[in-house]
């Protein structure tokens, strides 16, 4: 009886540590990987050149593969419909906690015939666990119209909240930015406690600075449970290694 006690105490020991062994690497996975950095990969194909974002040193070489594709793909996808467009352009890393990347490409887009370039400014934010370009509205609860109510906290906060970015359009307006910041072109960069929303109402002049919301103005229609914003809160923001190519 005591042996079979003896016996049942070490086998439910070995079953605790394989658990927590477990639950170690699954943890694991959604930690940030020490090594990982950043590489600004020129892209140079048809008059265009671009500075492109690839990710290194993560041990998932498929992981990382898939990242760095999808990475590429958002920035390319900014180009002008025309195939003969071509793209020109650099990147900062405005957001990075280990589980989350956020990108914010600048630049411009020209298509010949075309008497200017399009401005390009857009933020690009990327799951390191999975893969995945997140849209804004990943950030919401399903169906609510965060849209209406970003566009009225900004009417009402227009004074507190305004942004002015050097080198940006200086005198533009609230209803300017209600009356483009919409669909596409809800461009947003994602910070640790608040986010920037902005948009380029002249593709011509470039974008406006826009506002800076706070996420507590929001957490009634933030998707609490999404995917977003667990990765988004689930380690505080720091700085990453980026490097030429």
């Amino acid at each position: 009886m005591i042996l079979k006690t003896k016996a049942y105490f070490i086998m439910f020991a070995l079953i605790s540590a394989v658990a927590v062994a477990g639950c170690g690497t699954a943890q694991t996975q959604e930690a940030p990987v020490k090594d990982v950095k950043i590489v600004k990969v020129l892209y140079q194909a048809d008059n265009s050149k671009a500075f492109i974002p690839q990710i290194t040193g993560m041990k998932d070489e498929q992981l990382q593969a898939k990242i760095n594709g999808n990475l590429k793909a958002a920035i390319l996808a900014l180009k002008n419909q025309p195939a003969n467009s071509s793209l020109h352009g650099d990147f900062a890393v405005s957001f990075y906690n280990g589980n989350l990347l956020g990108v914010h490409f600048s630049g411009n887009s020209f298509t010949p015939g075309v008497a200017h370039p399009n401005k390009i400014d857009c933020g690009i934010h990327i799951d390191l666990t999975n893969g995945k370009v997140y849209p804004i509205g990943d950030l919401f609860k399903p169906g609510a119209d965060f849209e209406k109510r970003i566009k009225a906290l900004c009417a009402a906060t227009d004074s507190s909240y305004r942004l002015k970015i050097d080198g940006l359009m200086e005198k533009w307006t609230n209803a300017m930015f209600t009356s483009s910041w919409t669909g596409g072109d809800r461009a947003f960069l994602l910070a640790a406690k608040s986010m920037r929303v902005y948009s380029i109402p002249s593709y011509a002049v470039g974008p406006i600075s826009g506002y800076n919301v706070p996420y507590a103005d929001l957490i009634e229609i933030i998707n609490k449970d999404g995917e977003l914003w667990k990765k988004l809160t689930s380690q505080e923001n720091r700085a990453i290694t980026v490097t030429a190519e």
